[in-house]
Formats: C-alpha cells, sequence, structure tokens
C-alpha cells in the first residue's frame, strides 16, 4: 500500500538538502546513498521551480511574510520546524506506462489545492535512484521513481510543524492523493486490498506500522547522509585551519627574529646618539677654555695699549733701546693674539655647525624608534585579529629606515663627525707650530 512519506525540517536542515534536492549538487557530489547513480540524474526533472535554490528561497520568503502577520508565540531558535518535505512515490502500472510525469504534476497540483498554492515551492522529481529489492514474497521488484515537494508548515497558528502535522492531516491528505489518482489514471494510490487468504485487522494494521517505520527508516538514512557530508566539510575546514595556524606561528617567530635585529640596530644607534653627546659636551667646555684665553689676551691687550699710549702722548719720547725690544715683543704677542682670536672664532663657527648638523640627527633617530614601536603594535594587534599575518613588508620597511638612519650618521668617506674633527683640529695645529709669528724691527 504506497503512502506519502513527511519529513519535518528545520532552516539547517532545509539548507543542508541543497546536496540530495539541487540539480547540480545531487548529480555531482558523492552520496554516502549508493543508490543514488549520476550518470541517471539527467532523468530528474523539477515542478513549479527551476532549481531547489529558488524554491528555498521562496520558502523563506513565504515564511517571513506569515511571521509578521502571525509571529511564533515562542522563540524555538535552530530547533524551529520552518519546512516540510512530502515525497510521494510513483505507481509501478502508471511507471510502466510512462505516464509518471504526469502522475507527479496530478500529484503537485493537489497538493497546491491542499497546502495552498502560496506554501508550495517546488517538486523534484528522482529517476537515478532505483535498485532491485525483494518484497515479503520473495519477488524481485524495483524501486519506484517518486517526488519530494517543499511545501511552508503554514496552519492557522502561523509557521507551526507540530500543528501542520496531523494524523487527521496525513489522512486527509492520503485520501485526497489516492482519489486524485483513481479520477485520473484509474488506479488507486493506497490499495486498501487483502492479501490471498485473508488478513486480520490487526495484521493490516501492523503492515501500515511497518509502511511507517520503513519511512521513518528512510528518513535517518537521508539525515545521516547529510551529517555524514557535513562532516566530510568539517574535516576539510579543520585541516585548512590547521595549515593557517601552522603558517601564523612561522610568520609570527620569523617576526621575532627581526624585531630582535631590529631591536639591536635601534641600541647601537642609541650609543652612536650617546657618544655624539659626550664629544659636543667636551668640544662645547674646550670652547668655554679658549674664549676665557682670548678674554684674558683681550683685556692684557687693552693693558699694554694703555701703556703706549701713555709713553707716545708727548711728540717725541726717549726710551731705553731694551724698552724698545720688550714693545716690539708685547707687539707681536698683541698681534698673535688678535689672530688667535680670530681663529678660535671661526672653529667655534665650525663647532656650532656641526652641532646643528647632528640636532635633526637626533630627531629623526627619535622619530625612527616611535615608528618601530607603532609599526610592533599595530602588527601584533593585526595577528590577534586575523591569525595570518605577513611581516614581509614591515620588515624590509624597518630594515631600510634603519639603514638610511644609520648611513646619515657618517661622512661620504665613513668617518663619525668625531673623527672629522679631530683629524681637521691636528692639521691646524701643525699649521700653527709651523708658522712664522717672527715681526719686523
Amino acid at each position: 500500500m504506497a503512502s506519502a512519506n513527511w519529513m519535518k525540517m528545520n532552516n539547517q536542515k532545509a539548507g543542508a538538502m541543497t546536496i540530495h534536492l539541487g540539480t547540480e549538487e545531487r548529480a555531482s557530489h558523492d552520496h554516502s546513498n549508493k543508490h543514488i547513480d549520476p550518470e541517471k540524474s539527467y532523468l530528474n526533472t523539477t515542478i513549479g521551480c527551476n532549481d531547489y535554490k529558488e524554491a528555498l528561497q521562496k520558502l523563506r520568503d513565504r515564511n517571513a511574510e506569515v511571521d509578521k502577520v502571525l509571529p511564533p508565540q515562542r522563540d524555538m531558535g535552530a530547533r524551529r520546524v520552518v519546512a516540510c518535505s512530502i515525497e510521494i512515490p510513483c505507481p509501478y502500472q502508471i511507471q510502466e506506462q510512462g505516464k509518471d510525469q504526469e502522475f507527479f504534476e496530478v500529484m503537485y497540483k493537489a497538493m497546491q489545492d491542499y497546502f495552498g498554492a502560496d506554501n508550495v515551492h517546488g517538486g523534484f522529481v528522482h529517476r537515478d535512484e532505483q535498485h532491485l529489492y525483494h518484497d515479503k514474497h520473495g519477488n524481485e521488484c524495483i524501486s519506484l521513481y517518486h517526488m519530494h515537494t517543499l511545501v511552508s508548515p503554514c496552519t492557522d497558528k502561523g509557521i507551526n510543524g507540530k500543528a501542520f502535522e496531523t494524523k487527521k492531516r496525513l489522512k486527509e491528505f492520503n485520501t485526497l492523493v489516492n482519489r486524485e489518482c483513481e479520477r485520473v489514471f484509474g488506479i488507486e494510490l493506497n490499495t486498501h486490498t487483502m492479501e490471498e487468504g485473508g488478513q486480520s485487522v490487526e495484521l493490516l494494521k501492523a503492515q501500515e506500522a511497518i509502511n511507517v517505520a520503513k519511512g521513518k527508516l528512510r528518513t535517518i538514512e537521508d539525515t545521516i547522509e547529510m551529517q555524514t557530508d557535513t562532516l566530510h566539510g568539517l574535516d576539510s575546514d579543520v585541516s585548512e585551519m590547521t595549515k593557517l595556524l601552522e603558517d601564523s606561528h612561522e610568520a609570527l617567530e620569523q617576526n621575532k627574529e627581526d624585531a630582535a635585529m631590529i631591536q639591536g640596530r635601534i641600541e647601537t644607534k642609541q650609543n652612536i646618539e650617546q657618544e655624539l653627546d659626550k664629544s659636543i659636551e667636551s668640544k662645547s667646555k674646550q670652547l668655554d677654555s679658549i674664549q676665557g684665553s682670548v678674554k684674558a689676551a683681550k683685556d692684557l691687550r687693552k693693558e699694554e695699549q694703555g701703556k703706549v699710549l701713555g709713553l707716545f702722548q708727548k711728540k717725541t719720547v726717549t726710551i731705553p733701546y731694551d724698552e724698545y725690544k720688550s714693545l716690539q715683543k708685547t707687539a707681536r704677542a698683541v698681534n698673535n693674539v688678535i689672530k688667535q682670536e680670530e681663529e678660535v672664532n671661526q672653529r667655534s663657527q665650525a663647532v656650532n655647525a656641526k652641532a646643528s648638523q647632528i640636532e635633526p640627527l637626533k630627531a629623526e633617530l627619535e622619530n625612527s624608534i616611535r615608528e618601530y614601536h607603532a609599526k610592533t603594535r599595530a602588527v601584533e594587534r593585526d595577528f590577534d585579529r586575523k591569525m595570518s599575518i605577513s611581516f614581509e613588508q614591515g620588515k624590509q620597511a624597518g630594515k631600510e629606515e634603519i639603514e638610511n638612519q644609520m648611513s646619515q650618521l657618517h661622512n661620504p668617506t665613513g668617518q663619525s663627525f668625531l673623527e672629522v674633527f679631530q683629524t681637521a683640529w691636528s692639521r691646524k695645529l701643525k699649521k700653527e707650530k709651523s708658522h712664522d709669528y717672527g715681526m719686523e724691527r
């Protein structure tokens, strides 16, 4: 006795049925149900829609429309029944006559009349799931063509699976499709006939229970197949995530090594900066000492000039030859002091110029350090967010920035500022020693 098989579905299960009811998915997927022959999937047809995804979207739109008018009385969450799949087999006699497509269209129209055309979203006829089996009498039979129909469980209580599938509605629906099958094709879908030798009412009830159990078993098998396919997908996702985590860990370790190298270079630059500060401080002290000497020389010059002016207040002055020689030496000494003052001023200007060049280097060094810390914090935040970070650009930028800053701390000859200054100062002293300070009498 053939009958319709109802299967209630939540939102997740309805989406997972794409593998079984989608045209492309059913033909290309490796199903755990080995009775499905993908080479025969081209024989499958659809009624009322072009594909399962279209029917599923129509179902969701219809459910949302009903929920606005009759919202659910309580929040069932992911357990809420939002769809029902009704499976109807085609009698073998109709299948032999080649009228199976006409049969399924008649049944689809009957469901639209019973459930409402707005609640019936698509029928999916399967002819690729055929296999041989033996009935209870040992006769060899072949499984029947069948159609899955996607229906919104719409009732006067809204979208409600419990109110949708009741014993009364099951009986009414089976009576309706049986009547339509008999009216159009002259064949009863539910035969209601007794086997030879007579059967008791209890035996008939037992047979009906067996048929119901078979339907539930088939539903369980479909559910197991969907869960198996989902597990395969999860295994693939876990493998990809594991590979991603391994790559992220390697990138993080490499970044730590690069950060340590950059930190070492920054410490080297800080040491150079400290040496420059000490050099500037030393030169400043030398400059203060030189300036003190110049002031003393100026005072001596003024004193000697006063003595000379005192001697030459008269038109004619007679002085001893020894005093004349002493005045000549004093005049030469005063001239030397004046020259030394000029040289000191020039050196002071050179030192100030070098010091003005060092200040921008210090500022650039501080900016480089701040940028490094900012980049390091940004890298850490980005890694926590994505678990997959590429540090190559930051690393290259950090290297180029440090090499640029290091190169700016040296002159084109490769000597430091302190070495250049000491070389120039030594040459100046040698020149002064070889200079002739003699004065003509």
